[in-house]
């Protein structure tokens, strides 16, 4: 299979695009059992008699057609220059990838964050906004192991003057302020639930802090991944997303910020094959 085709990562396409040559409408129903209907007064989708004369059919997608195969039908809407955009739950998402104090072949080593990198996106226009980058001094463990700052390519010097976790919260929060954000209109992307779920909890609970509102749902990239490309047949792991869409790892593995940016990537082009990313993660 050649897995680099974009037809090898939609199948059940062709459900979609004879449903659409059919002239069949799909229902404004809501996601994810059917696709929102194109509006007929958009200046750049001519309506056809037919669809003037009577009301479309609420047509549902085929029974194993997840909601974001319907994004095959972006190629055969005939005179049309408005790319399509998938309509996501949320507008803003915030991409998140820590980095953690750690020790080789020590599974009980109280992790704590030292990096805390986001990306922010726009799920409206497919483009990166903004970022936010803070270094976290730990309280648990202050002195970082070798294994970590090999790993990371975090130093000691660089743990030492940053800030306490509880300080880096209020820095973030003005960011999120700054392009008004909040639980209403942004969800966390993160690759795994390790991130929010170990990381910000335990940094939390050793800075004696509550966990903010904003930490308490997100969407796992890696988990929609696995379930909407694993018939490429390619292992879906941080490498493997980055296969998938033909990306080359930019920067450092295991660096904070460039994972970030990374899967940042990888999210958007998963939002312009029109996977959805509900929210469906928490504690």
């Amino acid at each position: 299979m050649n897995h680099n085709h974009p037809s090898s990562r939609i199948p059940y396409a062709s459900v979609v695009v004879k449903d659409l040559l059919k002239d069949t409408v799909l229902s404004n129903a809501s996601p994810p059992e059917t696709v929102k209907r194109i509006p007929e007064s958009d200046p750049d989708i001519p309506a056809s008699p037919r669809r003037l004369r009577k009301p479309a059919k609420k047509t549902p997608l085929h029974p194993n057609t997840p909601l974001h195969f319907a994004n095959a039908v972006k190629g055969s809407l005939k005179n049309t220059t408005a790319p399509y955009i998938a309509q996501q739950p949320y507008r803003y998402y915030c991409v998140l990838d820590i980095e953690a104090t750690c020790d080789e072949n020590n599974p009980s080593w109280y992790n704590e964050i030292i990096e805390f990198p986001v990306v922010l996106i726009d799920a409206k226009t497919l483009t990166r906004v903004a970022e936010f980058r803070s270094f976290v001094k730990p309280v648990r463990n202050p002195v970082l192991t070798e294994f970590c700052t090999r790993l990371t390519g975090i130093t000691q010097e660089q743990v030492n003057t940053a800030p306490y976790f509880p300080q880096v919260l209020r820095n973030f929060r003005h960011f999120l302020k700054k392009y008004h954000l909040g639980t209403w209109n942004m969800r966390f992307i993160t690759d795994g639930p390790c991130d929010i779920r170990d990381f910000v909890w335990k940094t939390c609970k050793a800075n004696k802090v509550s966990v903010p509102s904003y930490f308490r749902g997100f969407v796992n990239v890696r988990k929609l991944a696995q379930r909407n490309y694993a018939h490429t047949g390619i292992r879906i792991n941080f490498a493997g997303m980055l296969k998938l869409f033909d990306l080359v790892l930019e920067g450092r593995h295991h660096s904070g910020i460039d994972d970030t940016r990374n899967i940042a990537r990888v999210v958007l082009k998963m939002m312009e094959d029109g996977v959805l990313f509900k929210e469906h993660t928490g504690y």
